[in-house]
């Protein structure tokens, strides 16, 4: 079973296209340590970090930022892999939307969203992502306290197509246990001591 999930729409288009020098890699690295931000998440490409209330992911090899719109970097969750980077957010501007249940991943080098796919209200709390170098990603998300049904792994199992779930309804899982294995394969934990695995596209 499939939980039912509202699209939004989004446009965030951008262009890049550069080869940088030593000097420049490492003035963009500096763009990305702006002075009384905090790191949440980094790997060799890209740093999530907050700063005055806001979260940011900047790409290391220009120090293009962006603003990780309506994220809030204490309670919302991030992910990046290679040049990518997921994460959870609210819609400040209905009440209806379950806060921290919407899903977005990007490629930070260019701004690039799969608009027909992000965001993704999931009217669920994300509780974890997980984003491969591929822009690939799983998501662990929970029901609203007092709904029917388990916590469950969704995610991007085949190139261009909505996001399957993964896990089985045998029982419930453990959210914060979503992870990488090696390559593609993801897997969780349930409650119960079982394990569970995925590949990725």
């Amino acid at each position: 079973m499939i939980r039912k999930t509202t699209r939004l729409a989004l446009a965030a288009t951008a262009t890049f296209a550069a080869s940088l020098g030593p000097t420049a890699l490492a003035q963009a690295s500096v763009k990305c340590q702006p002075h009384g931000a905090h790191t949440i998440t980094q790997n060799g490409q890209v740093r999530v970090y907050g700063k005055n209330g806001n979260a940011y992911a900047c790409y290391k090899g220009s120090g293009k930022t962006t603003l990780l719109q309506n994220a809030s970097p204490s309670s919302d969750k991030f992910a990046v892999g290679g040049k990518w980077v997921g994460w959870s957010s609210s819609d400040p501007t209905d009440s209806s939307v379950l806060p921290h249940s919407i899903v977005t991943v990007m490629r930070t080098s260019d701004r690039f969203v799969n608009s027909h796919w992000y965001p993704g209200e999931l009217n669920e709390t994300i509780d974890k992502i997980v984003v491969l170098s591929d822009g690939a990603a799983a998501w662990a998300i929970t029901p609203e306290p007092g709904s029917d049904g388990f916590t469950i792994v969704q995610g991007t199992d085949r190139a261009g197509h909505p996001a399957d779930q993964f896990s089985d309804d045998h029982t419930d899982l453990v959210g914060s246990s979503l992870h990488l294995i090696s390559g593609k394969t993801i897997g969780w934990k349930y409650t119960d001591g079982t394990k569970g695995t995925q590949a990725l596209f």
